[in-house]
């Protein structure tokens, strides 16, 4: 293995690597994440930088796309990311939401920052 590579996989070990990670997300944590949205009280939203088509491309895959009323993407977001105040204000505007009585889950530490 070249310097600086250790512990990366490459071809058909990283194949079989990313298919066990699938079946693992797809048959362990999924269910989980399903389970803990169904008891999440309140309505909810996703909220990303990525866009829409993206978004409901994974949730549909998760099978949890149930659990959301709408996405606010990158595009209603007129472009302008996470973690920039401005898009929290107007996501919380559009869907009506008091950021006092709210909760946001967030993959990337610096995005709650703002929130």
């Amino acid at each position: 293995m070249p310097p600086g590579k250790a512990g990366s996989l490459t071809g058909p070990g990283q194949l079989c690597y990313q298919a066990g990670m699938t079946e693992l997300v797809l048959s362990v944590i999924v269910p989980a994440l399903d389970a803990a949205l169904t008891r999440l009280e309140g309505r909810k939203f996703i909220f990303t930088n990525a866009t829409l088509r993206h978004a409901e491309g994974v949730v549909a895959r998760l099978g949890v796309g149930h659990h959301f009323e709408r996405v606010f993407d990158i595009v209603a977001a007129d472009f302008l990311p996470k973690p920039d105040p401005a898009t929290y204000r107007a996501m919380v505007d559009t869907f009506g939401v008091n950021p006092e009585r709210a909760a946001l889950f967030e993959d990337i530490a610096r995005n709650l920052e703002p929130a």
